[in-house]
Parts: structure tokens; C-alpha cells; sequence
């Protein structure tokens, strides 16, 4: 995203952009999309976490506390 501040809110030129900033299974995973799968950059951003974004689960001071030194 940092990458297209300047381009604005050109939506298509966005998504017209955005595989020139992916690598590894990134790519792959874009390249295995048909071509009519995304209309919009919002559609893009959707479909793209929920392909590779996984939130880091959150620790509470009693899970902390109930774990053991193996």
C-alpha cells in the first residue's frame, strides 16, 4: 500500500499494479486467479486476506500463567 500512495484513488491502477508487488506463493496464488474473479481493488483486498492474512493470536496473562517448562 505504501507503494501507491502516490497513485491515489485510481482503484484501477491499483489493481492494475498490484502483481508487480507480489513474490513467492503470493504470485502463484495470484496467477491462479481467473481473470473475471476480480471487478474491483476492494474485491482484491478481500480475497487477498482471506488468502494469506492470519491474525496472531491473543495471549492473556492466565494463558501465561497456566504454561509449563517442558
Amino acid at each position: 500500500m505504501a507503494q501507491f500512495t502516490e497513485i491515489g484513488y485510481r482503484e484501477a491502477l491499483k489493481l492494475r499494479l498490484f502483481s508487480s508487488t507480489l513474490t513467492g506463493p503470493a504470485f502463484s496464488w495470484y496467477v491462479k486467479l481467473s481473470q473475471s474473479s476480480v471487478p474491483n481493488w476492494q474485491t482484491m483486498e478481500q480475497i487477498f486476506h482471506e488468502q494469506f492474512y492470519r491474525p496472531k493470536p491473543e495471549v492473556s496473562m492466565d494463558d501465561l500463567a497456566k504454561m509449563r517448562q517442558g
